[in-house]
């Protein structure tokens, strides 16, 4: 199935490669030039679009059969039972997978600094070289990757737990 092998390439392979390959590869290949910001919001679309289309079928299927059964027990059609049983269960599962997946996502945009696009730790790399200082510079990149990113983690895991209390999520 062509969507299966799509979503296991791009969940299988390492960011950083299939940053280079569209950066450096794809360009080549379809004879267009591509800017590091347009590869890079082009690989990491297509990247989480796999993440997150695998998090929407697991989501989709950890809600029990006897959903599907009730709701055509009641006549409802496939699509009925789908958009107003399973999603409204499913979506609350899956919430704190889609915010985990966004948090790994925020880590994993420092790979554009390799294309030479100007992030964070590109100028941390610039500023290390032109201070010699490397340690306190990437020490201070760090700390501000984690004043984003710690808030981020410590509110998905308070609604993963809220959702788990509700008895709607997966979370222990």
């Amino acid at each position: 199935m062509p969507t299966g092998l799509f979503i296991e390439f791009f969940r299988s392979t390492p960011p950083l490669v299939q940053l280079f390959w569209i950066f450096f590869a794809l360009p080549i290949i379809i004879d267009v030039e591509i800017d590091p910001y347009t590869a890079s919001v082009l690989t990491f679309s297509i990247q989480s679009s796999a993440f997150f289309a695998e998090v929407f079928r697991a989501g989709i299927i950890s809600i029990g059969k006897g959903q599907w059964e009730a709701g055509y027990a009641i006549g409802m059609k496939r699509i009925y039972v789908l958009k107003r049983v399973i999603l409204p269960q499913a979506v609350k599962r899956m919430i704190p997978a889609f915010l985990e997946r966004v948090i790994e996502l925020m880590k994993t945009t420092a790979l554009v600094s390799a294309i030479s696009y100007s992030d964070l730790l590109f100028q941390a790399n610039a500023i290390s070289q032109i201070t010699y200082r490397p340690l306190e510079v990437f020490t201070v990149a760090a700390a501000m990757y984690f004043m984003v990113l710690f808030p981020t983690s410590v509110a998905v895991r308070k609604l993963e737990r809220r959702l788990a209390v509700s008895g709607e999520s997966t979370a222990q």
